[in-house]
């Protein structure tokens, strides 16, 4: 990803909030002496907060999102999910499940899609049906389930050195990009573990 634009026009801040969304904890790095300043500190006409708030939004309008050669990775925002929805006893699934729509119907060719975020039981199952329902019948697609085990505030140290990855796949040729996918993160010897798509997901 590049950012271009003229002197003053907020590069920096762009690039620092892309770091911090990405789990940047350290003040330092984010161009502040605590995290005081990177939280708003408040002005003459506004009070400080305790809290703030970044969101990174990619526009996939032109239909075009899904033609890299890489896997396309589905994540879920926990800021987006409906608790009410979820405490009366359902998933809320509903922003997972437009993005896999968005994917299905942007596919020209084959595609491994690879569910990220920690998710209920059988969300594969669903994903699966959505992939079939929406992608061009021509189009072959393959499903991964890849859970994520990161802590906050140290979510990308977590993903740059993780004590272990899940590759959930029945398929061989899946499992087979997925490591080759993740094979720079555990060159340490940590553990690449497969187990079906029904048991990671």
């Amino acid at each position: 990803m590049g950012i271009v634009g003229p002197n003053g026009c907020g590069k920096s801040n762009i690039i620092d909030a892309i770091r911090w969304v990405l789990g940047e904890a350290s003040a330092k790095t984010l161009r502040g002496d605590s995290m005081v300043d990177v939280i708003f500190n408040g002005s003459a006409n506004r009070k400080p907060v305790g809290l703030a708030s970044i969101e990174l939004t990619f526009d996939n309008s032109a239909q075009s999102g899904a033609l890299s050669n890489f896997p396309v990775l589905v994540t879920l925002d926990p800021s987006r999910i409906d608790y009410a929805r979820t405490k009366a006893g359902g998933a809320d699934l509903r922003f997972v499940e437009a993005v896999v729509r968005d994917i299905a119907r942007s596919m020209t060719e084959y595609r491994l899609v690879v569910e990220k975020s920690t998710v209920p039981v059988n969300t594969g199952m669903r994903v699966r049906e959505m992939l079939a329902a929406y992608a061009p019948p021509e189009v072959e697609v393959d499903l991964a389930s890849n859970p994520e085990f990161l802590r906050e505030g140290a979510a990308v140290e977590d993903f740059l050195r993780p004590d272990r990855v899940v590759l959930g796949t029945d398929d061989d040729a899946a499992f087979a990009e997925m490591k080759v996918l993740y094979e720079p993160f555990v060159r340490t010897g940590k553990p690449i573990l497969r187990m079906s798509n029904a048991a990671a997901a």
